[in-house]
């Protein structure tokens, strides 16, 4: 379930991971960042579990290893 909404800053700066998604960014994973000269590192700097997971499910609808079950596929050459 994805929950989109703003986020206190210090709330990010709690988490165990974090990773930005975008059209161009995939699934990114974030080992800090940095805030007023404060670093916060995510997960020891690491790729968390859940990154690893959001990215997979990912790269599987689109090298289409499991159903789109969202629509977000679209063939350009229209040969599908």
């Amino acid at each position: 379930m994805v929950d989109d909404r703003r986020l206190a800053l210090s709330t990010a700066c709690e988490a165990a991971e974090a990773f930005c998604v975008g059209t161009g960014a995939s699934v990114a994973p974030a080992g800090s960042i940095t805030v007023s000269g404060q670093r916060y590192v995510f997960n020891d700097g690491q790729v968390g579990e859940i990154t690893k997971e959001v990215l997979n499910a990912l790269l599987d609808i689109q090298l289409e290893r499991t159903p789109d079950r969202f629509n977000w596929l679209y063939d350009t050459f229209g040969q599908v």
